[in-house]
């Protein structure tokens, strides 16, 4: 799949990724996206913790309440994060880090198709 270039990832940008593993993109979703976001991670937050009080929260020993939470592939739950994962947006961020060849092997599985070195 072509990916667009719009631009959105500058060289420096991407010198900064390489250099210390991540980069602020200032301007880059807008304030409804960034509020989705907010709202997804609350409503997961708030599920988390309610399973830790029922104590149905053993199964992930790297979550410790109102510190960190592992909270995996719950994309899958909310249509929104779905759609803003696999958006175009996301998809030329990850192809502009990643590259050509790396970011096509990417699947929404994060596993390479079959019949090619994952």
């Amino acid at each position: 799949m072509k990916v667009p270039n719009t631009g959105l990832i500058s060289e420096a940008n991407k010198a900064l990724f390489r250099e210390d593993g991540y980069m602020v993109l200032d301007g880059v979703l807008t304030e409804q996206t960034l509020q989705m976001l907010r709202e997804e991670c609350s409503y997961f937050l708030g599920y988390f913790d309610a399973r830790l009080d029922m104590g149905n929260g053993a199964e992930s020993l790297l979550t410790h309440r109102g510190k960190r939470y592992f909270i995996h592939s719950r994309y899958r739950l909310s249509p929104r994060l779905w759609q803003f994962i696999f958006s175009a947006t996301m998809a030329e961020i990850c192809h502009q880090l990643l590259g050509e060849n790396e970011g096509g092997r990417i699947t929404r599985r994060g596993r390479a198709p079959p019949g090619q070195p994952g």
